[in-house]
């Protein structure tokens, strides 16, 4: 019984909230991909910029790490020859890393912000404040 008035109240309560846009794109942005939010949303040229330079920032990232990391791994050889060994360069490796992160924290604000806009024309919708979206399209030739 609990259950079934759960689910009424849920109804209720959506139908009473309007036509408010998804939160989808925030969870594909966050948990999926930098990029996909925007892309679920529609905004093709954001989506393509930040998934672009997502996907371009860890491919460096990879690069470099894996040159790092071969560099690292075949010190042990040149130990017995020479006493001191220069380490490996990982600033590229760290600044493809922090590319990929600025990427993605920017996605993800920028996905969140034109969620929250959408949210706003919603509720002003619903509340009366801007009129409907059939009456702001033109009629149809």
């Amino acid at each position: 019984m609990g259950v079934l008035k759960g689910n009424v109240r849920m109804k209720e309560h959506r139908k009473a909230r309007g036509n408010e846009p998804s939160r989808v794109p925030i969870l594909l942005s966050g948990m999926v991909y930098p990029g996909l939010g925007q892309a679920c949303q529609g905004r093709w040229g954001p989506a393509a910029a930040i998934g672009g330079g997502f996907g371009a920032a860890l491919v460096c990232f990879v690069v470099e790490a894996s040159r790092v990391l071969g560099v690292y791994y075949s010190l042990h050889d040149r130990l017995a020859d020479a006493g001191v060994i220069e380490p490996p360069d990982w600033r590229g490796m760290m600044v493809a890393l922090g590319a990929a992160v600025v990427f993605y924290a920017v996605g993800l604000v920028d996905v969140f912000l034109a969620y929250n806009r959408r949210r706003s024309e919603a509720s002003a919708r619903r509340h009366g404040l801007l009129p409907e979206e059939a009456e702001t399209r033109p009629p149809p030739p």
